[in-house]
């Protein structure tokens, strides 16, 4: 709040173990922790479940639709973000084999009335349009025994990608969103009940990559149609806590649906593709369908397999991507209570997730075909393939437990373990998985001191698996060619000259994958010196991960669609990490933190050798902010920030060794680095505040984000410098 942040985008750079893939669109947050995450698995046609678990208070917001697409969080009113890193399996369940993040909202606040306003406005560098933000918070007591919380948000930021080709547009990547929250909580003696409703919608014009420094000179804009993408949130939570003499009972209910949609543009490249390939499809089935080729020649469509570039009937093609996740969970927990030398719980947790993501594929073709609709019927049955559209309902049951054992004054040791039964259904039966999981946990810990604690721990994480519908279309699709050769092109060579049935089967094998898991050791320490002034933490880990899903590309498969994901083996992330917070004076701070880490695969896999470094897993990163106070008269405080971030180099994706014997990734992001700095002055007891604040000082532009389809590669990168105002006022 203290640096102007919105979001987690602008907050894991000060969090030593923790990235996240910048410059991404609305509803687009993927977190790396330790440099364990999704690899991949974002794209409709091969997504995954995110490896890093999410919470709003107890609702479960992980993304199954792509590691890439969690919950990235509103900064306004919140009692803290929590980020726990390495597998947390055993109290949170599937998903979180990196770790989890969860964002702790404040509750309504008995027998308090209280509000709270900032509003602020920016502006941004390589923009000619600016930005704003308006918050509010209010809590008031319903009698001594009742109180409401409420607030709402909207939030607007500045596009900085031109679009420079027709239709030409500036700023074109203008980001806004607004939402609120109603929190009713009721308390009487020993029984509390907290009902919440929670609501977000967000949405970006425009795109956010480009093939040159925030540009975009490439994607084929078809008329009428406009790129961006949307995200709409509604949440629905019920906690009831009842304390009794021994334990704490407490009931969790909640309903997430979730929705987003984005409308992507690609080159006339891609859409030359797909005219070549449904060419060539309608050719090979020319003596089952004899009317059919002669109809689209009589209509004007064009027949030319030698021509793979111009896209003769076929120029314009987008991707809508639509998704919805409609989650229900129930968990109940029976917490210990009181000061024995035994601390446990216990409880139990049920998810159901119905998941759905659907593709169309708007296309736009040459003027003489204006009237051409055989043909276009034709064309439509392809982008109509069942593979476009992807179910997913997951079962889950779950069982867990924990107990904590004070040995003595300095020891303790914590016992934990989770048993999961789930059950996952993949578009109506046509594919399914079952998981019957144990996830122990160990802790041992020592309070050496009153001010050190150390401890070593073992915890687990898993997630399932899924199926790759860009293979399932290669089986159908590759299949229709029979025992005839699929013609290599420019798009998609055929090494091994495959015919369409040898094609086919080789799809068929890159289809399904299997869930993975991960252990991880840890041992850490924590201490305060110099009478409290110093707080210090550290940490060694390694993770030892199974199965690990990564996503690979085979060149032997005659299609655009190459990339799949599968298990790779073994891989491990290693490293150590750091932080120090250090009151040099009683009105200077600062704060430091770090970590270097090495993730690399165990065993080879296909032309990836053992020792190839995981994507998106930099090896190192640090970071340091500092905050001097100067005291004024009248309670009054001014206070400048200087904040400072940097990590190394990171691959966008697995590596694969060249006929030199290097092992090369499709893209190296750069080193990066950040600066941020702001200054404030701030009322008696913080009762009003005003702002001014500079995020990316020195305008760096490092990439950020990848995209390449057919050798056309596109980037993301650091977003441009932002200057900004706010104020705040609150009555308490």
């Amino acid at each position: 709040e203290e640096m102007g942040v919105t979001d987690m985008k602008q907050v894991f750079k000060n969090i030593p173990g923790l990235n996240m893939i910048e410059g991404a669109g609305t509803g687009r947050n993927q977190y790396i922790v330790r440099g364990v995450s999704s690899q991949a698995g974002n794209d409709s046609y091969m997504q995954s479940f995110s490896a890093i678990s999410v919470f709003v208070d107890e609702v479960n917001m992980t993304s199954a639709q792509g590691g890439g697409k969690n919950f990235g969080g509103n900064m306004f009113d919140l009692e803290r973000v929590e980020v726990l890193k390495g597998p947390q399996g055993t109290l949170f369940g599937e998903g979180a084999v990196g770790g989890s993040i969860r964002f702790i909202q404040n509750k309504p606040q008995l027998g308090t009335t209280d509000w709270k306003v900032k509003a602020g406005y920016d502006w941004r560098s390589e923009s000619d349009d600016n930005g704003h933000r308006v918050d509010a918070m209010v809590n008031f007591p319903l009698g001594e025994s009742a109180a409401v919380r409420a607030l709402i948000f909207d939030t607007s930021t500045a596009g900085w990608i031109d679009r420079t080709i027709a239709p030409v547009i500036e700023n074109e990547n203008e980001d806004s969103s607004q939402g609120g929250k109603l929190s009713v909580l009721w308390v009487n003696d020993a029984l509390s009940v907290q009902g919440t409703y929670y609501k977000s919608e967000a949405e970006m014009k425009g795109t956010f990559r480009g093939d040159k420094l925030y540009e975009d000179s490439l994607n084929y804009r078809i008329p009428g149609i406009t790129p961006r993408m949307e995200e709409n949130i509604d949440i629905i939570s019920l906690d009831v806590d009842y304390e009794f003499d021994f334990a704490t009972l407490e009931v969790m209910a909640s309903n997430m649906e979730r929705e987003s949609y984005r409308i992507a543009e690609f080159p006339s490249e891609i859409a030359a593709f797909y005219d070549w390939f449904i060419q060539f499809n309608i050719s090979t089935r020319a003596a089952e369908r004899p009317e059919e080729l002669p109809r689209m020649v009589e209509e004007g469509w064009t027949f030319d397999l030698t021509d793979t570039s111009s896209g003769p009937n076929q120029i314009g093609f987008n991707i809508d991507d639509m998704a919805s996740s409609d989650r229900t969970t129930f968990g109940a927990r029976l917490v210990s209570s009181g000061d024995s030398n035994l601390q446990w719980l216990a409880g139990v947790f049920v998810k159901d997730s119905d998941d759905y993501r659907r593709n169309v594929q708007p296309q736009d073709y040459r003027p003489h075909l204006a009237n051409a609709t055989y043909g276009k019927s034709v064309y439509n049955v392809v982008y109509a393939d069942p593979s476009n559209t992807h179910e997913d309902t997951l079962d889950e049951k779950s069982i867990f437990g924990e107990a904590t054992y004070s040995l003595n004054e300095s020891w303790d040791v914590t016992l934990g373990i989770r048993y999961t039964d789930m059950e996952q259904m993949i578009d109506d039966g046509r594919g399914t998985t079952e998981d019957k999981v144990w996830s122990p946990k160990f802790t041992l810990s020592w309070q050496a001191t009153d001010e050190t604690l150390a401890y070593f721990n073992i915890g687990t994480g898993f997630r399932p698996g899924n199926i790759n519908l860009g293979q399932e279309f290669n089986v159908r699709q590759l299949g229709g060619a029979g025992d005839e050769v699929i013609p290599a092109s420019p798009f998609a060579s055929n090494p091994l000259e495959l015919t369409g049935t040898e094609a086919a089967a080789l799809a068929q094998s890159r289809m399904i994958y299997e869930g993975d898991s991960v252990t991880n050791y840890e041992l850490g320490v924590k201490t305060r010196l110099a009478e409290g002034r110093v707080r210090l933490t550290g940490s060694l880990y390694y993770f030892d991960w199974e199965d690990t899903i990564l996503e690979f590309t085979d060149q032997n498969i005659p299609s655009i669609n190459r990339s799949y994901l599968d298990n790779a083996g073994a891989a491990h992330s290693q490293g150590v990490e750091f932080s120090v917070d250090f009151q040099i004076t009683d009105y200077l701070n600062l704060s430091m933190g770090a970590d270097l880490n090495e993730a690399e695969l165990d065993e080879a896999v296909g032309t990836t050798p053992a020792g190839t470094r995981l994507p998106n897993a930099p090896e190192w990163s640090w970071n340091a902010m500092l905050d001097y106070g100067i005291p004024l008269d009248a309670g009054r405080e001014f206070n400048i920030m200087l904040n400072y971030s940097a990590m190394g180099a990171q691959d966008s994706s697995l590596g694969t060794e060249n006929t030199d014997g290097q092992v090369v990734s499709a893209f190296t992001y750069p080193r990066r680095q950040s600066t941020d700095v702001s200054a404030h002055l701030r009322g008696e007891n913080d009762k009003w505040k005003a702002s001014l604040f500079v995020k990316n000082l020195t305008g760096e532009d490092s990439e950020t984000s990848y995209y390449s389809v057919l050798a056309v590669n596109q980037w993301a990168w650091q977003p441009p410098r932002m200057v900004g105002v706010e104020f705040m006022m609150r009555a308490q």
